[in-house]
This record gives structure tokens, sequence and C-alpha cells, in this order.
């Protein structure tokens, strides 16, 4: 993947101002992401004459023709950098049409993605081949690449709960239908964050861990994550974990929020009895929710979730 990544860094390496989407105060920088070798068929088309014949494949298979062309002359993609308490956080915004082609207010789904520092980091490519498939079903999508000293779940989770009032100030948002969809870590960001954030009306929970402490049994190498990321976990690692696990705090989830939850059966990165669990303590708390388990799936069910994610979309977003 080295070839999609250095050509997402030439992408990423500078913001320009442009037209802001949102008037709030904190978006500091805007710039298009279709820019770089990604500007137009044409660029792209000279980036790939300077590959080697099986990355120029592995680019055609992602970037494919005529559907890249539309999407340059039809979606609306910015990344922008916002501050938060003074820290200064990437994040990334995609619609369907131009704010100024927008005829009606569109619903806004807030992404929450996985990984930790750089790994897993939204880089063009993913915005391209995910977030941008999501804007094409008609929404605004909205997502952070959290600060840089990255906490797994703690002074980052503000980087989310940031964008609400960045929401609020976007002409083009329905400020009625806001959904959060949050994939692996992001699961966990995603539920600290409602918590605080209850104009959240659906929550899709996708391959996602709520117990921290018993996931180590599974996969104990995470520790080492924690022990980088989490500050002072040496000395309060019981606690550190807890507050980052819904278990301890299902109760500080609102009551009527409605939870999707998406794992795969196959899935080595996290255990699948996160996923039945969390149905479990979501049908003793009569909570409303569906879970779907994908038998083949392993840790990326966004191909086999799609039609689920959808309806019950279409279901809780008016």
């Amino acid at each position: 993947m080295k070839w999609l990544l250095g050509m997402a860094l030439l992408v990423s390496l500078s913001l320009a101002q442009a037209e802001p989407f949102s008037g709030h105060a904190s978006i500091q920088t805007t710039a298009n992401c279709f820019r770089g070798p990604f500007e137009s068929s044409v660029t792209l088309a000279q980036r790939l004459e300077q590959m080697p014949a099986e990355q120029q494949e592995r680019v055609n298979r992602v970037f494919v023709q005529p559907q890249f062309e539309q999407r340059v002359n039809t979606v609306y993609c910015r990344d922008f950098m916002y501050l938060v308490d003074d820290v200064e956080v990437r994040g990334v915004v995609v619609a369907p049409v131009h704010p100024d082609k927008t005829e009606h207010q569109l619903p806004v789904l807030i992404y929450n993605r996985g990984g930790n520092a750089d790994f897993g980091a939204l880089r063009f490519p993913f915005v391209y081949h995910q977030l941008i498939t999501w804007a094409e079903q008609g929404y605004i999508v909205i997502a952070s690449n959290y600060r840089a000293q990255d906490e797994f779940g703690g002074a980052d989770v503000a980087d989310v709960e940031a964008l609400l009032p960045i929401i609020q100030q976007m002409p083009m948002a329905d400020q009625n239908n806001i959904a959060m969809w949050g994939v692996s870590r992001g699961g966990m960001q995603s539920l600290m964050a409602v918590r605080n954030m209850p104009e959240v009306k659906a929550l899709v929970f996708s391959v996602g861990v709520i117990d921290l402490e018993k996931e180590l049994e599974f996969r104990s190498e995470m520790e080492n994550v924690y022990k980088a990321r989490i500050p002072d976990y040496a000395n309060r690692k019981q606690e550190a974990l807890a507050e980052r696990s819904v278990v301890h705090w299902l109760d500080q989830i609102p009551a009527e929020l409605p939870i999707l939850i998406l794992h795969g059966e196959q899935d080595d990165r996290v255990h699948v009895s996160n996923a039945t669990r969390f149905a479990k303590l979501l049908e003793q708390r009569g909570q409303p929710h569906q879970l779907h388990i994908y038998p083949d799936a392993g840790h990326n069910v966004s191909q086999e979730s799609f039609d689920d994610m959808k309806n019950w979309l279409q279901q809780h977003l008016q």
C-alpha cells in the first residue's frame, strides 16, 4: 500500500484557505481533497505514467473511470484544520454536491476512524473509497483524524465532540438528522462522545470493543498501544481502561439512542463476543438495537454491512 500512502502524502502536505463549509470560528483552513495527483483524470494519468505497471493496475482498481472523473466534478470534499482547546486537529467533510448547489438540507453522518496515531489515519484513498461512497447516498459525512497527541479515548474524544458546533453552523446540514458511525477504536470513541451529544439520533457500532481490559485476554499486544497512548497508564491501568469501556458506564448512554452493532465472526483483531455481549446488555436495558454478525467477514465489514447500515440509517433518520 506504500504507493497509495505516497500519493496521499502529496495531497496532505499543505492546506490552503478555501471557501468555508461552516461558519464556525474553530475552522482554520480548508482545501479541496481533489488536489495534487487527484485533481483530475489528467493529473492522475500523469502520475500513473511514473508508476510500474503493477502499481498502475492497483491504483486503477481504486480510482475507477469514469467514476473518478464524475466524483471530481460533482462531489464536495474538503480537508480542514480546526482548533479544539487550542490544539490543531485535522478533519475531512464530504457531501454529494457543493453547498451552493444544495436545494435542501442533508442528513449528517459523523465518522470515527479506527487505529491510533498515524495508523488508520484519514488518507485520501480511504476517504475516496469509503466516505465519498456514503456521501453519494445523500449524506454529509464529517470526520476527525484526532489530535497528534493521541490518548486513545482521552482528550481526543473532545475532537469528536467539537465537530458538533461545526455541523451546527453548516447551512446544508439537517440538524435534526445527525448519526454517528464508529469503526474499531472509533466505536469506543463514539460511545464516549455520545454521552455528551444528545443531538445524535442513531449510532452504528462496527467491530468495536466494549471492555478493553477483558479484550486483552484475546489480543494482549494491544497493551503496547495503551502504554504508548494512554497517559499515566502504568499507574492507573484499570481505571484508564474502565474509562474507555462502555460496560462500566452504559447508563450514561442515552437510553433512547438506537444502536446498530456490526461484526465479522472471523475478526482476529476484536473478538466477536464484544458484539454479542453488547447486544445482550442493550437488550437488558431495553435499548433499541440491532445486531448483525457476518460469518465470513473479518475486521473489515464495510462491504458486507453496507445494505444493513443503509437501511438502519434510513429507518432512524427522518
